[in-house]
């Protein structure tokens, strides 16, 4: 019986000595200074490991944290204030205990639930359901699409619309919604209307406010937003050389940037180094007449001739199209007017020449002409195109 102490003695201190190194490394923390973000935001990640007991008797062996995170949150530094960190891995080696805390420092460059794992690893830790943590970090994100139109082709004194809209294809509102619109110098701006906000001419802003999105659960429903349409009226300026030149956009809102690309169409205007110009003939009188007109252009080295016959009636107007002329282009208009009724009457038309930035007039009266053809009044008139595109009678 005198053994029984002793041997109880001996399996307590078998106990204890074994209970040394039943150490347990685990998460104390895991955070980010905030849990929505959107683009561009600077986030704070803070990673705080223990162990139980926190004591040089129950320490751990070959001890890391691997850290895996999204892409879309990118490591601009990361600082350890017990071991070392490289390239997702903090290594706290051997005879670890105590606390320790590793800070990451992201930038947000992308959207939705943006993830952090993290996993303990020990050689001797004795309990392993305490080894991982995960953060998130909310994103919300919109989907701004837009789309730009612009006539194919453009004159030198053209008046035009150019009309943008935007639409919310994302799942959250765009709030604070602006464009930036940068118009060429060959352009002059003329006026707008907006289905949406406000256009300011002297900064170039649209501000658009907030878009909301389509929260109907409906998969059969067109997955599309609030849409806001702008419409800008340009002219093209009198003296705008020949070529390809740009509007471009910058669309931006309180969320992110996901969709910059889409939301900031480059359009192309294409202006050319003719303009259009057309020949009006108006009867303001109530006398029905016959007109015969031969027209010869003279475009640089080319000679173009037409010759027209036509009745007016009281009020009515004709339209020609002389085509797309350059600079310096020469016009000579022979014009025979006849009175189409049997009696005499006077004769009264009006000789309009049109260009995209100008327009010339001329009124002929002639009293007393002949009824039934027998008589023609004949004019002559020769005009010119300017460098501005103007007309000058000759």
């Amino acid at each position: 019986m005198r053994y029984i102490p002793i041997l109880l003695g001996l399996v307590l201190l078998f106990v204890v000595a074994g209970s040394a190194s039943a150490a347990d490394a685990y998460f104390y923390q895991a955070n980010a200074n905030q849990t929505t973000a959107k683009v561009g935001d600077h986030v704070k990640i803070e990673i705080t490991v223990d162990t139980t007991p926190s004591n040089e008797s129950y320490s751990v062996d070959n001890m890391t944290v691997q850290a895996y995170i999204t892409p879309r949150l990118k490591i601009e530094q990361a600082q350890a204030d017990y071991g070392t960190y490289e390239n997702g891995t903090w290594y706290l080696g051997d005879g670890y205990y105590g606390a320790a805390t590793l800070t990451l420092n992201c930038l947000v460059n992308g959207t939705g639930t943006l993830t952090g794992h993290f996993y303990i690893r020990a050689n001797n830790d004795d309990d392993r359901t305490n080894n991982y943590q995960r953060i998130d970090i909310d994103v919300p994100f919109t989907d701004l699409k837009s789309t730009a139109r612009v006539p194919s082709r453009l004159s030198p004194g053209q008046v035009f619309n150019y009309t943008v809209t935007v639409v919310n294809m994302g799942v959250e509102n765009a709030t604070n919604t602006q464009m930036q619109i940068n118009l060429p110098s060959t352009v002059e701006y003329q006026s707008y209307t907006a289905t949406k906000g406000t256009f300011n001419p002297q900064t170039g802003i649209w501000t658009i406010g907030t878009l909301t999105y389509e929260d109907d659960d409906n998969e059969n429903d067109d997955p599309l937003g609030e849409n806001a349409t702008l419409v800008l009226t340009l002219k093209v300026k009198p003296d705008s050389a020949a070529g390809t030149y740009n509007i471009t956009t910058l669309t931006n809102c309180d969320l992110s940037l996901l969709s910059v690309f889409q939301a900031s169409p480059t359009t192309a205007l294409r202006v050319t180094d003719t303009n259009k110009i057309q020949l009006i003939i108006a009867n303001p009188t109530g006398v029905r007449q016959r007109h015969v007109i031969y027209i010869t252009i003279t475009d640089g080295s080319q000679t173009i001739k037409r010759s027209y016959n036509f009745y007016l009636g009281s009020g009515a107007t004709r339209t020609i199209t002389l085509g797309n002329l350059h600079r310096n282009a020469q016009i000579k208009i022979k014009q025979y007017t006849y009175n189409a009724e049997r009696t005499s009457k006077t004769i009264q038309y009006n000789q309009k020449l049109k260009s995209m930035t100008d327009e010339k007039v001329k009124t002929t009266t002639v009293q007393n002409v002949r009824g039934r053809q027998r008589q023609a009044i004949k004019r002559i008139t020769r005009a010119m195109i300017n460098d501005l595109f103007q007309i000058v009678y000759t």
